[in-house]
């Protein structure tokens, strides 16, 4: 596992897991906060928790469908939380990336 050094006083270790051909890099962010979504699964909204990324920068936020279609790009703060209304989705599985410099986490949620 290799540890690196991301803003200051937060330290995440990436490992690489191979799944048939692709390598997909899990993160894990030292400092126990991590991105997510809820509520999982939603009907109006969904809240994105940007803790774990570095404090009070930029996040971009972007919601897509499985397909990889951009739904809805934001921003927020890292560290706060950003809403996303999700009235007008139809069912189904969806996917939330977040970014902040070189460090991106997808998240899958479902709208019901």
């Amino acid at each position: 596992m290799e540890v690196q050094k991301y803003g200051i006083g937060t330290e995440f270790k990436l490992s690489k897991q191979l799944s048939g051909q692709a390598g997909l890099w899990h993160i894990h962010f030292s400092n126990g906060n991590h991105p997510g979504i809820f509520p999982n699964p939603s009907v109006d909204q969904i809240i994105v928790s940007l803790s774990g990324f570095e404090k009070d920068k930029p996040v971009a936020v972007s919601a897509m469908d499985v397909q990889g279609g951009l739904m809805e790009k934001t921003t927020g703060l890292g560290g706060k939380e950003v809403v996303i209304s999700v009235k007008s989705y139809t069912i189904g599985t969806y996917f939330v990336k977040m970014q902040q410099r070189n460090v991106k986490v997808l998240r899958q949620f479902s709208k019901k």
